[in-house]
């Protein structure tokens, strides 16, 4: 009888190699994500971890654990303005700030000057 050596990523009918394409495919696309940093380390780390069975030790428990890092969504950052009504004293977020007068730009050109003006709103 002849016996084949077991490679490594071969072990399990291919069950390791199959599970590290998976995890390459996922750093693939947090490499190629606009929202992840560009300068982050992905790792795809495969660690296989053997246990003698028996005080014989003719049999070896394998167990294989892969751990993908890839970089963090970025961020989002914003400014809120919280504000109060006066006669309920409910609270309230905006993304604008509405206690800042509003204006209007235009854009005036003469000539090689630009001149803008200040409309206020009604």
């Amino acid at each position: 009888m002849s016996y084949k050596k077991a490679e490594l990523f071969d072990i399990s009918n291919g069950a390791v190699r199959e599970k590290v394409k998976y995890e390459a495919e996922k750093v693939m696309a947090n490499i190629a994500d606009d929202n992840t940093s560009s300068k982050a380390p992905r790792r795809i780390q495969v660690t296989y971890i053997f246990k003698p069975k028996t005080e014989e030790r003719r049999e070896v428990d394998l167990k294989v654990e892969i751990k993908t890092t890839l970089a963090p969504v970025k961020n989002v950052d914003n400014t809120l303005y919280l504000t109060q009504s006066d006669d309920t004293g409910t609270l309230a977020l905006f993304e604008n700030n509405i206690n800042e007068q509003e204006f209007d730009f235009q854009e005036e050109k003469t000539g090689n000057v630009k001149t803008i003006g200040i409309i206020k709103k009604a």
